[in-house]
């Protein structure tokens, strides 16, 4: 619940932009799927990087 309350917290302090909230449900501290998770958030901060650069949407879609 902290991390939501902290989004809309930057939310309501920035000049309207959007704000990247993303949720690991299955984290932990054992790492077994670090590189995967790892890559996963690597390729959600490009998209949403891309989407707000208006980027054209010609790219391929990965598929989970």
């Amino acid at each position: 619940m902290h991390a939501r309350k902290f989004a809309a917290a930057l939310q309501h302090s920035s000049s309207g932009g959007p704000v990247l909230l993303r949720i690991e449900k299955h984290s932990g501290h054992g790492g077994a799927d670090l590189v995967k998770a790892t890559i996963e958030k690597t390729a959600d901060e490009y998209a949403f990087t891309l989407s707000q650069l208006s980027f054209p949407e010609t790219l391929p879609t990965a598929s989970r």
